[in-house]
């Protein structure tokens, strides 16, 4: 027995060091999953005080389009499931604001002023229940407000963690198709439904956001350096003009005439059907990431609406956002500004799993550069 003892004693100290090892990744586990959720709540916290929604969460100036806006972050949300709000019945709904109800956050019900759209109106399942002995079934409008309500308690009375875990027993609604906010304020004394539905839309008045553009009719570049400045994909139908890799990127202004616009330098190295798809450079774009605007000819009253994008002017003046993200409905930084240090959420993680699938990347200048 004494030839074994010291293979014995190698192979318990063995053991021992992989007992260590599995602890401390146990450990690290539980770490991070703490910080997952102290930065989920933190998250929560600081939507539920954020009173203006960012552009990627507006309309252009209907209920209806700011229902289509917000159903596309709804869809895109992973392991939720969502349904047409025409699909649920009154009946079905009512039981998902019974479900939702007593699920909501009382520190993040706290921070909504009697103003806020956002604000609690029960207290208990009693009292919403009595609330709706008064209100008919079988109007649509008051299907529509049970959505619209649902959706709200979802998003701005749940935790994020709450919010995950109904996702595992619970199918929700989302905004109704159509707007039946055209009578608000002005309904009959009997219109008990409709004054319902208006009690129940609050929260869409922050979302329904500006017109989409001022109709003002395009106008045809006449000259080489007017379509520098703008050429946009619709031109081909509307005059018969196709934008090249160097029209429509604009470049510095000081005045309305094209004679006060100088164009950013651009030269064309080759056109798509000229490189070969083997020597392409790989497409290599972070999940998420933030850039600097230094400059730009973009300006108020604009005639054609810009790439989708996404600005928290709060933070900082100077920094607009970009997801790229599966589902994300913000894929395009604006299409006519200068942006500069380009900083990646997350940039080592993202770079790391790169590396490791063998993938190449290309960094991003570091001086200014137009989009």
């Amino acid at each position: 027995s004494s030839t074994f003892a010291p293979s014995s004693s190698l192979g318990r100290r063995g053991g021992l060091q992989q007992i260590m090892r599995v602890a401390k990744t146990i450990a690290l586990c539980a770490c991070l999953a703490v910080v997952a959720q102290a930065n989920d709540w933190e998250a929560d916290l600081k939507r539920a005080k954020t009173w203006k929604p960012r552009s990627g969460y507006k309309g252009a100036g209907s209920l209806g389009s700011a229902n289509r806006q917000l159903n596309r972050h709804l869809e895109a949300r992973i392991g939720h499931t969502f349904k047409a709000c025409e699909e649920f019945g009154v009946g079905e709904l009512r039981g998902v604001l019974r479900t939702l109800l007593p699920l909501a956050s009382e520190e993040l019900k706290q921070v909504y002023a009697p103003v806020d759209g956002r604000r609690p109106v029960y207290s208990t399942i009693f009292e919403m229940e009595a609330h709706w002995a008064d209100v008919p079934e079988h109007d649509e409008r008051v299907r529509d407000a049970h959505c619209h309500e649902a959706v709200m308690w979802f998003v701005h009375h749940l935790s994020s963690k709450a919010q995950d875990e109904l996702a595992l027993k619970t199918v929700l609604p989302k905004l109704p198709v159509a707007d039946h906010s055209a009578g608000k304020g002005k309904r009959a004394p009997h219109d008990v439904a409709g004054k319902f539905y208006d009690e129940k839309i609050t929260c869409q008045n922050c979302h329904v956001g500006g017109i989409d553009n001022l109709g003002v009719p395009e106008v045809a570049p006449e000259t080489v350096k007017a379509k520098q400045r703008r050429c946009y994909t619709n031109y081909k139908e509307l005059f018969n003009i196709t934008c090249g890799p160097c029209d429509g990127i604009a470049g510095p202004y000081s005045g309305d005439d094209d004679q006060y616009f100088d164009p950013t330098d651009c030269v064309v190295v080759a056109q798509p059907h000229e490189v070969p798809v083997n020597e392409r450079v790989p497409v290599a774009l972070p999940p998420q990431f933030s850039v600097d605007v230094v400059g730009g000819s973009d300006r108020f009253g604009r005639t054609t609406t810009a790439g989708t994008h996404r600005e928290d002017l709060r933070s900082d003046p100077r920094k607009w956002y970009m997801d790229s993200k599966p589902g994300a409905d913000l894929g395009m930084l604006r299409h006519d500004t200068v942006y500069a240090s380009v900083t990646e959420r997350m940039a080592s993680r993202y770079l790391s799993s790169l590396l490791m699938s063998g993938r190449s990347t290309r960094r991003p200048p570091s001086s200014a550069h137009p989009t």
